[in-house]
């Protein structure tokens, strides 16, 4: 498995800048999941379903939560749904605490 590693920069507005940072494993030319890291935030952390529950997942959260913390950061936020129970878990396993819970309506 090789990893491709892209750098950002989106323009939010006129004085307003977002650099992130994403992560992308491939196998074989095939892409396995992708997360996406925004100053101490983790974000968009999937793994496509034939490679779910080999590890994959793990290694992507433990890539952001390296790479936030090599840019100085001491704390780690993420957000992730009630329902997305393995998810939940993954992140319970990995020492991450809920501390929050709110109801976003659509």
């Amino acid at each position: 498995m090789r990893m491709i590693f892209i750098c950002c920069m989106c323009k939010v507005d006129i004085w307003f800048y977002v650099i992130y940072y994403v992560v992308i494993p491939i196998e074989e030319k095939t892409l396995i999941g992708s997360v996406a890291c925004y100053g101490n935030e983790i974000d968009d952390l999937f793994v496509v379903g034939a490679y779910r529950q080999k590890g994959y997942g793990k290694q992507l959260l433990i890539w952001a939560m390296d790479h936030i913390a090599s840019l100085g950061y001491d704390e780690l936020i993420l957000h992730v749904a009630e329902w997305n129970r393995r998810a939940v878990q993954l992140y319970i396993n990995e020492g991450f605490k809920i501390v929050k819970t709110d109801v976003v309506s659509v």
